[in-house]
């Protein structure tokens, strides 16, 4: 049965994904490993994360269960090329070694390809750059990287209703 693992303090938006693609309900959701965490903007030292996605086919009933397609850590994602993981940055100005140590989140399925989810990366939760990442879950593979402003991102983005109308 999908039962996600909560995050502390972590709003849906940041951690979970879902979607109705090819007849099926899909979910991603991840879960982020902390190291150390400071009470200032909620900042904390990355351990890795995990994703996992699953699945269940529609039109469903009682008896449909939901199936884990498959789960990677962090530590298991392979950037192909290899050369992938020069555009990001690593610690002392050394090329990047591993996903592990970003601060990552956002997932969203790809709607084309089964296997694929893009996340948002940053180094810090509140920089004002950061990267999305696809990554072919069930290849575990880093598959492209691409660098954006996250200005307007204040370490996560969540959707909200408007509470009243402008006069006119």
């Amino acid at each position: 049965m999908f039962r996600p693992s909560p995050t502390p303090n972590a709003t849906p938006s940041v951690t979970r994904a879902i979607a109705f693609v090819k007849g099926c309900i899909r979910i991603v959701h991840t879960v982020m490993k902390i190291k150390s965490a400071t009470r200032v903007f909620g900042d904390y030292v990355s351990g890795g994360w995990v994703a996992s996605k699953w699945s269940i086919k529609a039109p469903f009933d009682e008896n449909s269960c939901w199936t884990e397609d498959c789960t990677i850590d962090a530590s298991d994602i392979f950037p192909a090329p290899l050369e992938l993981l020069k555009e990001l940055p690593g610690k002392a100005g050394k090329p990047c070694e591993t996903l592990e140590t970003f601060y990552t989140g956002h997932p969203t399925l790809c709607l084309d390809d089964d296997g694929i989810v893009y996340f948002m990366a940053k180094v810090k939760q509140q920089d004002k750059k950061a990267w999305i990442l696809a990554v072919d879950m069930n290849r575990r593979m880093l598959l492209q990287i691409s660098e954006f402003g996250a200005e307007r991102t204040l370490a996560s983005v969540t959707p909200t209703h408007r509470v009243g109308y402008p006069s006119i």
